[in-house]
C-alpha cells in the first residue's frame, strides 16, 4: 500500500513523486500552510513541491481552501 510506497521511496532513495502533504510558503499565492501537493520523497524525506500550472480560478480555489477562517 501507500505506507510501503513511502518507505521504500526514502530507505532506497528513490526521489520518488508522490501526492503528499507538504508545508509551502509562497507557492501558488499561499503564504504559510499544508497542502497536498506533488513532492519527490527521498532520504531526505519530502523536498520542494513540484511546479504546477494553475488557471486563475484554481489558483484562488486553492488560496480560499488553504486560508483559515
Amino acid at each position: 500500500g501507500a505506507a510501503v510506497t513511502l518507505a521504500r521511496a526514502v530507505l532506497e532513495d528513490r526521489r520518488q513523486v508522490l501526492c503528499c502533504g507538504a508545508w509551502v510558503e509562497g507557492a501558488w499565492g499561499i503564504p504559510g500552510g499544508f497542502v497536498i501537493a506533488p513532492v519527490p520523497v527521498g532520504a531526505r524525506g519530502a523536498e520542494e513541491p513540484l511546479p504546477m500550472s494553475l488557471t486563475v480560478a484554481e489558483r484562488a480555489l486553492l488560496q480560499r481552501a488553504a486560508s483559515v477562517p
